[in-house]
């Protein structure tokens, strides 16, 4: 989500003459939205993935998603749940 959301930002960075790392700069100090994808790593490398801002079908897949991609001795995601 972040991508679709900063692409068009960098898109006009771009247009005004700022560099790539410039970009990359600003995009490192962009606040993430808590409880979205919110990666904690607990004692014995227990990692928890909260995704409980929001839930839908396409959110869970994509945590899901992002859960495989991290370390983890277990690997947890909480989420509010849904119903559809």
């Amino acid at each position: 989500h972040n991508a679709e959301n900063t692409l068009p930002a960098m898109v006009l960075a771009t247009s005004v003459s700022m560099t790539p790392e410039q970009i990359r700069s600003q995009l490192a100090t962009l606040p993430v939205v808590p409880h979205r994808l919110e990666p904690t790593l607990l004692e014995r490398q227990i990692l928890v993935l909260d995704n409980g801002y929001n839930s839908n079908p396409s959110s869970a897949v994509q945590a899901l998603e992002v859960l495989s991609q991290l370390e983890g001795s277990q690997k947890i995601v909480c989420t509010p749940g849904f119903v559809e």
